[in-house]
């Protein structure tokens, strides 16, 4: 729509603040980027309801490009959540509380 604001996305810095750049925005909102504690590069973005598409997003490679969660039976993604135990899992949770437990990796296309 004309007029929307079209600044929300999700933003990275590597040097402390003095600089960002914007490196994912699906949608209109984010909720927020998770990274991956195991996994260096990895970075989950996670989008509200409103959004095209899948809630839950993953890069692999810093941000430089992306695949959908297409899978997941809700889309308004709030928190990731990483298993202890198992770097493969996730956890994902939304604003209504409901919690997906399921692989760290969307499915093949």
């Amino acid at each position: 729509m004309a007029g929307r604001d079209q600044s929300g996305g999700l933003y990275l810095t590597e040097d402390g603040g003095q600089t960002w750049a914007r490196i994912g925005r699906q949608g209109p909102q984010t909720f927020g980027g998770y990274f991956h504690p195991q996994h260096a590069g990895w970075i989950y973005l996670t989008l509200t309801e409103d959004a095209p598409g899948a809630g839950l997003w993953l890069s692999r490679d810093n941000a430089k490009s992306w695949r959908a969660f297409d899978d997941l039976p809700f889309s308004n993604i709030q928190r990731v959540e990483f298993d202890p135990t198992d770097d493969s899992v996730i956890r994902v949770t939304t604003f209504g509380g409901s919690v997906w437990r399921g692989p760290a990796t969307p499915a093949e296309p």
